[in-house]
C-alpha cells in the first residue's frame, strides 16, 4: 500500500473494514480523507469484526498484536 492512496487501496472494498485514522511516527490522523497517501510505516487504526482484521493482517502480512 506504500504510496498508494486510501482511495486506491480499498480497505472498504476488499476487507469490509472502516479506516478510522493513521498513524505516521508521532502524528496521528483522525478521519483521514480518501486522497491520503499511505507510506511504509504507517499503522492503520480500523473498525471492522475480527474476521475481517483478521484478513486484512494476512493478506498484507503485518500481525496487529
Amino acid at each position: 500500500m506504500n504510496g498508494h492512496t486510501l482511495a486506491e487501496a480499498d480497505v472498504r472494498g476488499r476487507w469490509g473494514l472502516n479506516v478510522v485514522a493513521v498513524q505516521r511516527r508521532t502524528d496521528v490522523h483522525a478521519s483521514p480523507a480518501p486522497s491520503f497517501t499511505l507510506l511504509a510505516g504507517d499503522v492503520l487504526v480500523v473498525f471492522g469484526r475480527r474476521d475481517q482484521i483478521s484478513n486484512f493482517e494476512w493478506e498484507c502480512g503485518e500481525s496487529l498484536a
